[in-house]
């Protein structure tokens, strides 16, 4: 049996005079084929990321003409450069053969619009682009009463469902879109028949896909660790027209799709109202997920799976966020993710957990609003050297060094140790010294936490070969254990700065081998 070939992944996107990102010369955004973890300043540009790959890759638009009209809208309006000078464009890392790349849309024509770009329509059928605005479809619009799914379901949830009619098929969102059309023009016999065909296609494809949802979603929920919530059951009240009305008193009526969710086993009427805000946009992510991984499944193999999240988790406090993580890690690992956020910490909590190497790998960049002489922004792209923080706080630490910068270099040493010791104390549960305050544990007492630990017998391997490490560390202590080294007039001499980020990136190495 042949070996199935890898799907297509994203090596760099080229975004010019679009939205945020004014003018032409931007910088490359660099993904190698891996995921990317973004974040972007309030104002930087971050979410004209988003825009450009979900409209690039996008079936929404019914003709070139309406596709030449969304570029143009686009366009920046800061620049004073025309429509034409508007361009986004992906090079691909395995696309299939024959495929000329860049693969470009600009106001001269879309990739719908190109030959050879079948593996794009596919992938824009199935991708997965969610940003907060969507997962409010869900909760906060429905101000009083049952959740009704419909609009969310119809235009996030599975709006890019194929659905099969008169021999072709065509998206779930298009198919509806043509009914209310239809609907709102004269109600000829020939336009009825049209409009009942739609209606009863669309009420096949939901029926067949309610059912699905509902295992899928509470899947990714028990997956989030919202085991406590379960859908229930959905109901649909199936579309129709009561055409022998007068026409005043027509509409599409049907319109809904309720379902009945419990926590704990007891019926929860109105979610939107009982339920935290973490749960919330735990149910409104996971329905999303699930009807995504639903449709995906008869993606073609040569089809780019996309997942890009753009602040979708801002609902979510800490501790509920690692859940999304381990889910995007276990159940999207076939995917390209992309996610963007503007909170700094958040970023910082992923980056330390996500993994940088090996299959689904991450990448990250930094993006920063800048300013230019005339008072103009743009934005600032700044990949990261080392997806690793703590690789990367070493390799700023060297540079910093070798700029004669000893002080800055001596803090990063600093935060490279403190960085690598909550990371092996997070990933091994190591127990630590308790502080009210977080802000006061020191590296002190997660190195005492992790020598504890390591005493027990059963760990003995592991103790011998990280002993010396530690030790060594341990010696270097002036300049990254003490924290005051840093703020007080004391003289830092090159070598030994130069041994203690040796050190401390030897015991990275170590602990990584020995306690993966």
């Amino acid at each position: 049996m042949a070996a199935i070939p890898p799907r297509p992944r994203i090596d760099r996107l080229s975004i010019q005079n679009f939205r945020g990102f004014p003018g032409l010369g931007n910088p490359e955004i660099r993904f190698g084929g891996k995921n990317l973890l973004i974040y972007g300043e309030n104002g930087s540009g971050k979410s004209s990321i988003f825009h450009a790959l979900d409209q690039l890759f996008s079936v929404a638009e019914p003709d070139a003409l309406s596709r030449q009209a969304l570029i143009q809208r686009e366009t920046n309006v800061f620049s004073g450069l025309p429509p034409a000078d508007t361009l986004i464009s992906v090079q691909f890392m395995d696309a299939p053969a024959g495929t000329i790349q860049p693969i470009s849309w600009t106001e001269a024509s879309h990739p719908l619009d190109q030959t050879g770009t079948t593996f794009v329509v596919e992938a824009a059928y199935g991708k997965a682009m969610l940003d907060y605005r969507s997962l409010l479809a869900v909760n906060y619009r429905h101000l009083g009463g049952r959740i009704n799914l419909f609009d969310a379901f119809t235009s996030v949830i599975a709006r890019d469902m194929a659905v099969p009619i008169g021999g072709t098929q065509e998206r779930l969102i298009d198919l509806w879109q043509a009914v209310v059309s239809k609907f709102a023009l004269r109600h000829a016999p020939s336009r009825v028949t049209a409009i009942n065909d739609q209606l009863d296609a669309v009420n096949s494809a939901i029926d067949l896909m309610l059912e699905p949802l509902r295992i899928e979603t509470n899947r990714l929920l028990r997956a989030l660790d919202w085991s406590d919530l379960e859908i229930e059951t959905f109901s649909f009240s199936h579309l129709s027209v009561p055409w022998s009305s007068p026409l005043a008193d027509r509409s599409i009526q049907g319109q809904e799709i309720f379902f009945t969710l419990t926590q704990r086993t007891v019926t929860i009427d109105e979610p939107h109202q009982f339920l935290n805000e973490a749960r919330q946009s735990g149910l409104a992510l996971a329905l999303y997920l699930a009807g995504r991984t639903i449709m995906a499944a008869t993606m073609q193999a040569t089809a780019p799976k996309l997942l890009v999240l753009d602040d979708v988790l801002i609902g979510l406090d800490q501790s509920n966020r690692l859940p999304v993580l381990r889910l995007l890690q276990a159940e999207f690992s076939d995917w390209q993710i992309v996610l963007l956020t503007h909170d700094r910490v958040w970023f910082e909590m992923a980056r330390a957990t996500l993994p940088p190497t090996g299959d689904g790998g991450w990448a990250g960049i930094e993006i920063f609003e800048g300013v230019d002489a005339s008072g103009g922004t743009h934005p600032v792209l700044r990949p990261l050297d080392n997806f690793d923080p703590v690789l990367g706080n070493i390799g700023t630490a060297r540079s910093f060094l070798v700029a004669h910068h000893e002080k800055a270099a001596a803090v990063h040493a600093r935060m490279a140790f403190e960085q690598a010791l909550k990371k092996v104390c997070d990933r091994k549960s190591v127990p630590i010294a308790f502080r009210s305050d977080p802000r006061y544990l020191t590296t002190q007492d997660l190195l005492q936490g992790l020598k504890t630990w390591l005493a027990d017998p059963r760990r003995a391997p592991q103790k011998v070969a990280l002993d010396p490490r530690i030790a060594t560390v341990e010696a270097a202590r002036r300049v990254v254990l003490n924290a005051f080294a840093h703020s007080t007039p004391v003289t830092l001499v090159r070598g030994e700065i130069e041994a203690a980020i040796d050190a401390v990136e030897a015991l990275h190495t170590e602990l990584g081998t020995q306690l993966p």
